[in-house]
């Protein structure tokens, strides 16, 4: 700072001497052109003043608009971070309470428990809106479809689905009523199942554990903790899923479309098979298939549940 100023003093004391040695040179005739630089130079340092003025004004609004800039920068940061915590305890409490509702129905096994999980996996669209499937032991070639009532005073509905002489067959709704003991809702189906001509010595339990298992495999995958599996209707085998619009593989990332199965053309499947899925296993591909033709066929029955 100090060389700076001694610069400054020995350009002020150059100029001076410069004048000074025109003057006593020229003398008199020095005068004019003097005056003329002398004015030539205060005309120059007003504008130069007032742009200035102006830059330095500009730059400061240049800082005032950066610090405003970083402060709405801050507060977007801050914003984003919010909604992705916000967003990831919706995620996480929604799964939590997933989860919640299915380890309660896999445990107590009862009517609430078993109408929440069930509900759960409804609306998440895991599962198809006409109900879940699954085969109960003691009944040959019959499946019981489970979905949430509709009526209030019900807690979930149940009906009997069956093969009998190459004819799907199904029994009307019957609901599992608040408080209802399992057992006795499980001798009536049983007695729908011989009704309906259905073979096997009967049911001495409702068929919880499978379907806790399906609803389970269906909302996991449907959340994005697996390969999505669609609108979930039943577990045909270790190798495939029969959802609303078609089967889907569950090794490999094989679909095989609703409207290819319910055709009539075995040979077209048997191509599309060897086509898009050529890893699976052939006779359990064609046990998926005929389980899903008869899932489609079965359909949501002559009339809504209850």
């Amino acid at each position: 700072m100090r060389h700076q100023h001694w610069m400054i003093w020995l350009a002020t004391g150059l100029g001076a001497g410069m004048v000074a040695g025109g003057w006593l040179m020229d003398g008199l005739a020095y005068v004019p052109g003097f005056l003329l630089e002398i004015g030539v130079t205060l005309l120059l340092l007003v504008p130069i003043a007032l742009l200035e003025q102006r830059l330095r004004q500009t730059e400061r609004q240049t800082r005032e608009l950066n610090e405003g800039l970083r402060r709405v920068d801050q507060q977007v940061r801050r914003t984003a971070e919010e909604v992705q915590r916000l967003g990831q305890a919706s995620v996480d409490g929604g799964f939590s309470e997933r989860e919640a509702a299915l380890a309660a129905a896999a445990g107590r096994r009862d009517q609430p428990s078993i109408r929440r999980a069930l509900e759960q996996a409804h609306e998440t669209g895991a599962v198809s809106s006409d109900g879940v499937r699954v085969r109960p032991a003691g009944l040959d070639d019959a499946r019981l479809r489970f979905r949430p009532a509709r009526d209030p005073r019900d807690a979930v509905v149940v009906r009997v689905e069956a093969e009998v002489s190459g004819a799907t067959v199904t029994s009307a709704w019957e609901p599992w009523r608040p408080g209802e003991n399992a057992r006795r809702l499980c001798r009536r189906l049983n007695a729908l199942a011989v009704g309906l001509g259905a073979g096997g010595p009967g049911m001495q339990h409702l068929p919880f554990e499978e379907l806790v298992t399906l609803l389970r495999l269906a909302v996991t995958s449907h959340t994005g903790d697996g390969r999505d599996l669609g609108a979930v209707i039943e577990l045909a085998n270790e190798e495939w899923v029969v959802s609303d619009d078609g089967l889907y593989g569950r090794p490999w990332p094989y679909r095989v479309p609703r409207a290819l199965i319910v055709g009539d053309s075995a040979g077209e499947v048997a191509q599309y098979g060897v086509r898009n899925a050529p890893l699976a296993d052939p006779a359990r591909l064609a046990d998926a298939l005929a389980i899903a033709r008869v899932a489609y066929r079965a359909g949501p029955g002559t009339g809504p549940p209850p």
